[in-house]
């Protein structure tokens, strides 16, 4: 797999606070790559570093082999790089195909890969312009497909399309901030703990259903102390600690790491 995202030698500071010194960490094209730690490691520092929400103070962050360490926060997500943030910070008084509408709200005309067009969408376009396994959609369309596809995954926001978001169960609003976010088309969805406060199975189903989106070609980097959960479904993950990336290595040699078990999955 390729580099998808590259972070090299990225550090930051709250004033006289180091937050991060010197992180180096690479995201492969198609992986799911978890960051795991206990609380002010500073794993929500990290990903909103990446995103454009907090300044660098040293180093660099590639996107494709792009310089986006500079570019503001919208350019950013414009750029491919989706937030779903921590506490979900969805509309609440927005209906849930509002909060939908937003999310798709960077969407352009694009081409996209014939095998990613949902049934439906696929049958209503007749002539569209081809480049090999892509099809030129407009954004309209681009848009339908997302939402197709978002339904498909999380088929109660269908049915609660024309409620408004702050009606819905603490897992219900979880699965509409990361829908939100796929409204996006994102190269890179970014989630930071994406299970808090939620009932196990809720937080089975959703990883599930990150593990299913994975499957279908999406690239994911999620910041969980769930750690034993997202290791399942990682294919590669870091360990942070006060600023510090103090582990590496791949999920499935981690979760059978003595120290990784005693640290945060529990002896």
């Amino acid at each position: 797999m390729s580099e998808l995202l590259n972070v090299h030698d990225l550090s930051v500071a709250y004033g006289a606070i180091q937050a991060l010194k010197q992180v180096n960490l690479v995201v492969k094209e198609g992986s799911i790559t978890a960051i795991l730690g206990a609380n002010g490691g500073g794993k929500t520092t990290l990903l909103k570093t990446i995103s454009g929400l907090v300044p660098s103070q040293q180093g660099r962050i590639l996107l494709n082999g792009r310089d986006i360490t500079k570019l503001a926060a919208e350019k950013i997500t414009a750029s491919g790089i989706v937030h779903v943030p921590e506490g979900r910070q969805i509309f609440g008084d927005l209906t849930v195909y509002e909060n939908l509408m937003i999310g798709a709200f960077t969407v352009k005309d694009q081409f996209v890969l014939e095998s990613q067009l949902e049934p439906t969408i696929k049958d209503a376009l007749k002539e569209v312009k081809k480049e090999g396994e892509s099809i030129w959609l407009k954004k309209k369309d681009v848009i339908a497909n997302n939402l197709a596809k978002v339904f498909r995954y999380f088929p109660v926001l269908e049915e609660r399309r024309t409620q408004v978001a702050v009606s819905l169960s603490g897992g219900e609003q979880q699965m509409l901030a990361i829908a939100r976010g796929l409204m996006a088309t994102p190269k890179l969805l970014i989630l930071d703990e994406p299970s808090l406060g939620l009932a196990p199975l809720i937080v089975k189903s959703i990883f599930e259903i990150l593990k299913q989106l994975n499957d279908s070609g999406l690239t994911v980097l999620i910041v969980e102390q769930n750690a034993l959960q997202t290791l399942k479904i990682a294919d590669y993950a870091y360990v942070i600690q006060v600023g510090n990336i103090i582990k590496q290595g791949a999920a499935s040699a981690l979760i059978k790491d003595p120290e990784l078990i005693e640290a945060y999955l529990g002896k």
